[in-house]
C-alpha cells in the first residue's frame, strides 16, 4: 500500500520532489531501488521515531531547505485531481495561493481532513510538535498549539483524496475510471480499514500490545491534562481519526 501511495503522489504533478522519511526499523525503504529509480528522495531517520518526533524532523528539513511550505501526506493516501485537465497538485497549489492572498497567517491547510496537508514552514518552526504526546492526540495538540500562537487552520478541496486499506489498481491516465475506483473504495473502505487495523492489532505480540496501549493512554491523558479538554478542533469539523 505504501508503494501505491508513492505512485499516486508521483502522478499528482508536484513541482518539487516526493520525499519519503524512512522511519522503518530496518530502513527497508532506503534499500528499495525501485523507489529511487522513480525519482523519489528517501531520507533515513536516525532511529525509530514516534509520530511527533517524525513531524519535527520533517519541519527541520523544510527549514534547512528554505521552503515556504510543504505538503505532508499519510502513508495510505491516494489522490486525484478535480478533473481530467487539473492535477491534484495544481489544485492544491492554487488553494495555497488563494489563502496566502486572503489569510497570510495560515499555519496548516487541510485536504481531506489531515490525510494530506500543506504546512507553513514558519509556523512549524515557531510551534513544534510536543514529543510528550507521542501517538494519539499528537496532531490535536499541534493544531491547538498553532491556534493559540496565532496561526490559522484552514481547509481546501483539491480533488479526491482517500485512505487506501488494500491494494488498488487505479488507472490514473483515465480520470473518469480512476475517480470511479477511488469513489467505490471510499464508500466501502472505512469498514474494511477498521477490520484490517483490528487484525493488525490482534497480530501484535503481548509485549507490543502493552507498549502500544501505554503510549495511547499516555498521549490521551497528557493531552487532556495540558488542554483541559478532549476535543480536537478541525476546520472542517472532522476529527483526524474520524471516518467520513
Amino acid at each position: 500500500m505504501f508503494r501505491q501511495t508513492v505512485h499516486s503522489l508521483l502522478t499528482a504533478g508536484w513541482r518539487g520532489p516526493v520525499v519519503v522519511l524512512d522511519n522503518s526499523s530496518g530502513h527497508e525503504t532506503s534499500a528499495d531501488d525501485s523507489l529511487l529509480r522513480s525519482g523519489v528522495e528517501v531520507l533515513r531517520t536516525t532511529g525509530s521515531l514516534n509520530f511527533a518526533q517524525l513531524q519535527n524532523v520533517a519541519a527541520s528539513i523544510a527549514v534547512e531547505r528554505g521552503l515556504e511550505y510543504f505538503f505532508c501526506a499519510h502513508p495510505g493516501v491516494l489522490v486525484l485531481g478535480p478533473d481530467a485537465n487539473t492535477s491534484f497538485a495544481a489544485a492544491a497549489e492554487r488553494c495555497v495561493e488563494r489563502w496566502d492572498a486572503s489569510q497570510p497567517d495560515w499555519g496548516l491547510i487541510f485536504f481531506g481532513s489531515d490525510r494530506l496537508m500543506a504546512v507553513r514552514v514558519k509556523a512549524a518552526a515557531d510551534v513544534h510538535w510536543d514529543v510528550f504526546v507521542p501517538q494519539y492526540r499528537a496532531d490535536c495538540d499541534f493544531y491547538q498549539s498553532l491556534k493559540v500562537s496565532g496561526w490559522g487552520l484552514l481547509h481546501c478541496d483539491a480533488g479526491r483524496i482517500v485512505s487506501a486499506w488494500q491494494k488498488l489498481e487505479v488507472p490514473y491516465g483515465n480520470h473518469t475510471a480512476a475517480a470511479a475506483v477511488l469513489d467505490e473504495h471510499a464508500r466501502a473502505g472505512v469498514a474494511d480499514g477498521y477490520a484490517i487495523s483490528a487484525a493488525r492489532a490482534a497480530a501484535r505480540s503481548p509485549e507490543a500490545k502493552v507498549a502500544w496501549a501505554m503510549q495511547m493512554r499516555t498521549s490521551i491523558e497528557y493531552y487532556q491534562y495540558k488542554w483541559r479538554m478532549d476535543e480536537c478542533d478541525m476546520p472542517d469539523g472532522h476529527l483526524p481519526w474520524q471516518a467520513e
